[in-house]
């Protein structure tokens, strides 16, 4: 149940912002955008990769790794 409160309200987190704070000793929660990226590439991560690859990497790029790819195996 612990493991789900990132995803509550902010009146859940807080709570558990206190116990963590008393009991492990640390100061601020994960910031929200984090929490949220890292649900997103958890669930989502090859769906991610490949927005990411086709916004960064040109089509040479791309050939040039199946090349390599093909080479390796």
């Amino acid at each position: 149940m612990m493991g789900a409160t990132s995803l509550m309200p902010q009146h859940i987190r807080m709570i558990r912002q206190r116990f963590d704070r008393i009991f492990r000793g640390t100061n601020a929660e994960r910031p929200r955008k984090v929490v949220c990226g890292g649900l997103a590439n958890a669930y989502m991560g090859f769906a991610v990769s490949k927005l990411y690859i086709k916004k960064y990497f040109d089509e040479n790029a791309l050939n040039e790794v199946c090349s390599n790819l093909y080479h390796v195996y």
